[in-house]
C-alpha cells in the first residue's frame, strides 16, 4: 500500500491515497476485479459514506501485461475456451452486475490498461469507464 500527499496545509501538493494490490493469476480481468470487490465488500457502508463527499474521486485502475498477440497462450489440448475454465481467457473480460453495482454505489470510475509485450516494446492498449 502506498499514501502520498501533503501533511501540511501550507504545501500546495494535493492530498492523493491509493492502495496497491498486486495479484498474479491465470484469472481473467473480471475475476480479478471480482476478487477486489469481494475483499471490500465487508467495508462497503464506509466506502460509499467516504465516497459521497465530493471532494472524494475514486477510481479502480487495473492493469494487464501479456505477452502473446492473442493476449493469452494456446488453450490446453486444444479444448474450445468456453470449456476450458480454469484456463485464462483470450482479450476479453466481463464484469457481473454486482461488481457494477459496488462501482455505482461506490461512485467509483474504472480505469483499465494493458500493455502487449510481443514486440519488444510496450504498446498500450487504455479503456476507461464512468459507471
Amino acid at each position: 500500500m502506498r499514501v502520498m500527499g501533503s501533511r501540511s496545509p501550507e504545501r500546495v501538493l494535493p492530498r492523493f491515497h491509493a492502495w496497491k494490490i498486486v495479484r498474479r493469476s491465470n484469472d481473467s480481468v473480471g475475476d480479478q476485479v471480482q476478487h477486489l470487490v469481494d475483499r471490500l465488500e465487508p467495508v462497503r457502508a464506509e466506502l460509499v459514506a467516504l465516497c459521497s463527499d465530493d471532494e472524494v474521486s475514486p477510481v479502480m485502475q487495473v492493469v494487464r501485461y501479456f505477452g502473446d498477440p492473442d493476449g493469452v497462450e494456446a488453450s490446453p489440448d486444444g479444448i474450445a475456451w468456453d470449456q476450458a475454465k480454469d484456463w485464462p481467457r483470450p482479450l476479453g473480460w466481463h464484469l457481473p452486475l454486482s461488481v457494477l453495482e459496488f462501482l455505482v454505489a461506490t461512485r467509483t470510475e474504472l480505469d483499465i490498461d494493458e500493455y502487449d509485450f510481443e514486440s519488444g516494446q510496450p504498446q498500450e492498449y487504455s479503456k476507461s469507464a464512468s459507471v
